[in-house]
């Protein structure tokens, strides 16, 4: 299904700010922000660096392994996005794990440190 509004150029910068700045794509972003989901991708990355602080130390990871079996539950966007997410949050100065690079299957790679 298929869903317009009318926004004004100032409308719509300000909404692709909003959904840039929490690394989702507008469409996610409007979904996130106007739907109930237990899926809520802002709590997901609040859990998913609270897995990672409880890593000890040198330990490599990558998301998938941080929720085993409900990895799959989760619907894909949601995934895509967490994963993006997350590679901004090991970008920023301070955050206490960083990029590893990518595995032969092309997922993304953690150090823990």
């Amino acid at each position: 299904m298929k869903l317009s509004i009318n926004l004004t150029d100032q409308e719509f910068a300000q909404l692709q700010c909003l959904a840039n700045r929490s690394a989702q794509s507008i469409d996610d972003y409007v979904k996130s922000k106007i739907l109930e989901d237990s899926s809520n991708l802002d709590a997901l990355v609040v859990d998913t660096l609270t897995k990672i602080n409880h890593l000890p130390s040198g330990t490599e990871f990558n998301i998938p392994q941080l929720f085993s079996f409900d990895w799959h539950k989760l619907d894909k966007g949601i995934r895509i996005n967490l994963g993006r997410r997350i590679y901004q949050e090991c970008k920023k100065t301070g955050a206490n794990f960083k990029d590893n690079g990518k595995d032969s299957k092309n997922l993304q790679q953690y150090r823990k440190f």
